[in-house]
C-alpha cells in the first residue's frame, strides 16, 4: 500500500465534537557537528480549553533535558 500525503494534509484540521480532540505539530532536529538534537511537540486542545507543549534535547554530553507544560 502506498501511502500519499497531500499539501493540505499540513493544515489544521477541523475541530471534531471529541471532548479530548487534540492537533499536535511535531519538529525534531540533530546536528552531527554539535552532537545534539532533540524535538518539540505542541498541542492545541480547542474544545477543553487549553493547549500544551513538550521539549526534549538530546545534550552532547548525553543528559537529556526535558519540559512539558
Amino acid at each position: 500500500m502506498r501511502m500519499r500525503i497531500e499539501p493540505e494534509d499540513d493544515f489544521l484540521h477541523p475541530v471534531e465534537d471529541a471532548s479530548n480532540f487534540n492537533e499536535s505539530r511535531y519538529y525534531n532536529w540533530f546536528d552531527p557537528g554539535v552532537g545534539m538534537g532533540g524535538w518539540v511537540r505542541m498541542g492545541n486542545r480547542p474544545n477543553e480549553g487549553y493547549a500544551e507543549m513538550t521539549v526534549c534535547l538530546y545534550l552532547p554530553d548525553g543528559r537529556i533535558a526535558f519540559m512539558f507544560k
